[in-house]
């Protein structure tokens, strides 16, 4: 139910453009993320630094990202991002619920984890970095 309602509200995202603030260095004109550079995944997640930013994880699903859409379409990324958003969601939601053993709480922490974060970088890439740390 939770991720449902993640993806409810969060799903214009999807049909966003990039954010002129980094999305076009991270993702759209980046040639490791492209695969215009030739070198392999683990040579530019793990020894590169993109906006002056070293992120390997990030990097790493913006590349999977691009290989598995096979396009530089926003919407693949935006997509990844509200699911990244729904599942630690979901994990913080189960580990609140886990170490408080109550069900009282149970609709106060669905609206904090759900509904708190609901942050416009969402639909920006740079909301990624947060979400793979």
């Amino acid at each position: 139910m939770l991720a449902a309602v993640i993806f409810w509200l969060y799903s214009p995202a999807i049909r966003f453009g990039f954010t002129h603030y980094d999305d076009l260095e991270y993702f759209a004109q980046n040639p490791h993320v492209s695969g215009r550079t030739g070198m392999g995944w683990n040579v530019v997640a793990f020894r590169s630094a993109v906006v002056s930013n070293w992120h390997p994880l990030t990097m790493l699903s913006f590349m999977l990202d691009a290989t598995m859409a096979g396009t530089l379409d926003p919407s693949v990324p935006h997509f990844t991002n509200i699911l990244l958003h729904a599942i630690n969601s979901v994990l913080l939601f189960l580990l609140l619920q886990y170490l408080t053993g109550r069900q009282v709480a149970v609709p106060v922490r669905r609206r904090i984890v759900c509904l708190a974060s609901a942050e416009c970088r969402v639909g920006g890439l740079d909301f990624r970095a947060e979400e793979t740390s």
